[in-house]
């Protein structure tokens, strides 16, 4: 219980130890796709292994998109 209680407080999902914001970032990365994934589980493993280290890269891009014109 008392690790179910941690994870809670620091936004992560009790099932699956994903943060939230990392969830958010994966969902949206699967909105914006424009191509074909022939194989979905192996396209979600890699984009959530991946994800806590572009997710910070992505937002910052965006970021400088919309303020920078860049």
């Amino acid at each position: 219980m008392q690790k179910y209680q941690e994870r809670k407080r620091s936004g992560r999902n009790a099932k699956t130890g994903v943060k939230t914001d990392t969830m958010e970032y994966v969902l949206e990365c699967l909105r914006n796709n424009t191509t074909k994934v022939r194989n979905i589980r192996s396209y979600m493993l890699t984009t959530l292994y991946n994800a806590p280290v572009t997710c910070s890269n992505y937002y910052k891009a965006e970021v400088n998109h919309d303020f920078y014109g860049k």
